[in-house]
């Protein structure tokens, strides 16, 4: 961030980071699957950043998705010390990141990611399930976010006249 500032001020970088254009970007690609879940690596900022995007979707656009169908996370970090990162699932169930009736499918490996992650994608790019077509999502990114608008729109709408009568 402190580079970034910099190159704006001395050398005119027009270069912007903008977190509500993110949080609003991971809200449309999460509305936009009929599943959605994580592969989280560690935990802390990261791991908020992409599972604040349920508890978004309902509690402030007013657009129910129901939490995240699969979780899977590779963390050092234990529960005892109460930090996001050794967080349970069950604890982002609390918060509607987690759909609850997944929650006994959710995995936690507590591992270093350097070591789990790297057999994880091994299991995973060398399975014989069939693979799914790419959908292009981060190349949709825009189409995305206007669909968001427009369902936060209606909803917001649909609230104000449940409200009215």
């Amino acid at each position: 961030g402190m580079n970034i500032a910099s190159n704006a001020l001395l050398e005119g970088s027009s270069f912007m980071i903008d977190p509500n254009r993110d949080v609003n970007e991971v809200c449309a690609i999460i509305l936009s699957g009929h599943q959605n879940g994580c592969v989280i690596l560690g935990g802390g900022s990261p791991k908020n950043f992409y599972l604040q995007g349920q508890p978004t979707l309902w509690e402030v656009y007013g657009i129910p998705k129901g939490g995240n169908d699969y979780f899977i996370q590779i963390t050092t970090d234990q529960v005892v010390w109460g930090g996001l990162s050794g967080a349970t699932p069950a604890e982002a169930v609390s918060w509607g990141k987690v759909n609850p009736g997944v929650l006994s499918d959710t995995v936690v490996a507590y591992c270093d990611s350097t070591v789990a992650f790297p057999l994880f994608c091994e299991y995973v790019i060398g399975s014989e399930r069939s693979r799914r077509p790419c959908k292009g999502l981060m190349r949709r990114r825009d189409e995305l976010v206007a669909d968001l608008k427009q369902q936060a729109e209606q909803a917001q709408v649909a609230k104000r006249d449940a409200g009215s009568k």
